[in-house]
C-alpha cells in the first residue's frame, strides 16, 4: 500500500485530506472531495443558490481535480465528472458527456448521455438506446444496442437486451447467454446470477460453480464473497438476516452467522451481530482482529485505513471517521 495514501475527511462540512496517521495535509476548502484515483482527486463546490441539476438530480455543482499537493491541476469547470481511470475521466459539459485526461484537455467530445470509468482499458457510454465500448484513444471497440451495458471486468460486459442477460467479450460479441433474472459483474472469475429468486455464482464459460442458494450475493474479493444465505419457509421479517462469508466452493468460510457483514478487503471484513450500531473486524480464518466498537457502519479496509459512520444519538447527524487496522481512530468522527 502506498506510504503517502490520503483520505478525505469533512470538517465544518468542507472536505480536505489527511495521511494515515491523521494529520491534515490539504486543508478543508471543498464542498465535496473522492478518495484519490488515478494520481488526483475529484472535488467540487455546490452552486451558492442550490439550484437542482436537471442530469444529476442533485444540487449544481462545478467539479475538478487535485493532486496530492492540493493544487487545483484541473480547475473546477466541469457540471459533474468522475474519477480517473487507465488516464482519461469522464466530464459532463451541459448534458452530454466526453472525457478528459490528466492535464484537463477535454480529449473525447462531450456526445454522450452517459458514461463510465474506464476499466481494463475500455469506458461503456450512450447514446439513446446504443451503448459503445470506447479505448483509451477514444475509438469505438463496439456499439450495441440494449437497456444496460456494464463496464468491462476479467474480459466481460455484462448486458441486458431484449429481456434477456448475457456476457460480451471484449469484442462486442456475446460470450455467455443466460436464462435468470439478474447478473452482476465478474471478480476474480466468477459472477453472482439471480435465478429462480436465488443466487448463485457462474465462471466465464457460463458453467455454475455454486447453485443458486443465496438471497443476497457480492462479489469475490481475496478469495471470498459475502452472502446472505436464505432462509427456509415463508418471509419472517422478525427473523434475524444471516449474513456471512463463502469461500469458491460454495461452503460457508470463515465461520460464522452475522446480521450484517462488508466485503474482505485487505484480509479483513467488517461484521456485525445485530446489522448496525456496533460492528467489529475479521480476518479469512474468521478470527476477530479488532474487537466490537460503536458505530452505525464500517466499510473495507483501502491502504491501512477503514471509514467508520457514527450517528449523534440526539439529532441523526452522521459523522465520519476512519480506524486503522490495529482499530484504532485516526481520525475522529465528524460531520
Amino acid at each position: 500500500m502506498p506510504a503517502d495514501a490520503l483520505y478525505p475527511v469533512s470538517v465544518g462540512n468542507k472536505t480536505g485530506y489527511v495521511d494515515r496517521k491523521g494529520k491534515v495535509r490539504i486543508a478543508p476548502q471543498f464542498d465535496f472531495g473522492n478518495a484519490f484515483s488515478g494520481g488526483l482527486a475529484l472535488v467540487g463546490n455546490w452552486d451558492s443558490n442550490r439550484q437542482t441539476d436537471p442530469v444529476s438530480r442533485m444540487w449544481k455543482a462545478k467539479h475538478g481535480f487535485i493532486n496530492p499537493a492540493g493544487d487545483v491541476v484541473i480547475p473546477l469547470t466541469f457540471d459533474q465528472a468522475l474519477n480517473f481511470k487507465d488516464g482519461l475521466a469522464p466530464v459532463r459539459v451541459g448534458k452530454k458527456w466526453g472525457f478528459a485526461n490528466t492535464s484537463g484537455q477535454v480529449v473525447v467530445e462531450p456526445q454522450f448521455e452517459q458514461a463510465e470509468e474506464f476499466s481494463e482499458g475500455l469506458a461503456v457510454v450512450r447514446i439513446k438506446k446504443q451503448w459503445q465500448a470506447l479505448d483509451t484513444m477514444g475509438a469505438q471497440v463496439f456499439a450495441i444496442e440494449a437497456k444496460t451495458v456494464a463496464s468491462c471486468h476479467d474480459g466481460l460486459f455484462r448486458c441486458e437486451r431484449n429481456r434477456k442477460w448475457c456476457y460480451l467479450d471484449r469484442s462486442g460479441n456475446a460470450a455467455i447467454d443466460l436464462a435468470c433474472t439478474a447478473a452482476e459483474d465478474f471478480s476474480e472469475g466468477l459472477a453472482a446470477v439471480l435465478k429462480d429468486r436465488k443466487i448463485g455464482y457462474i465462471d466465464s464459460k457460463g458453467a455454475w460453480v455454486i447453485s443458486p442458494r443465496f438471497a443476497q450475493a457480492g462479489r469475490f474479493r481475496e478469495g471470498i464473497a459475502r452472502v446472505e444465505f436464505a432462509a427456509e419457509g415463508p418471509y419472517d421479517p422478525s427473523r434475524r438476516q444471516d449474513f456471512g462469508f463463502v469461500d469458491r466452493q460454495g461452503d460457508r468460510n470463515p465461520p460464522g452467522s452475522f446480521g450484517a457483514a462488508g466485503e474482505f478487503s485487505e484480509g479483513l471484513a467488517a461484521v456485525s451481530a445485530t446489522g448496525d450500531r456496533a460492528w467489529s473486524y475479521i480476518d479469512i480464518q474468521g478470527k476477530v482482529k479488532i474487537p466490537e466498537f460503536k458505530c452505525s457502519y464500517a466499510v473495507p479496509f483501502k491502504d491501512g485505513l477503514a471509514a467508520i459512520q457514527v450517528e449523534k444519538p440526539k439529532t441523526g447527524e452522521t459523522l465520519y471517521g476512519y480506524i486503522d487496522t490495529k482499530g484504532k481512530i485516526v481520525w475522529e468522527p465528524q460531520a
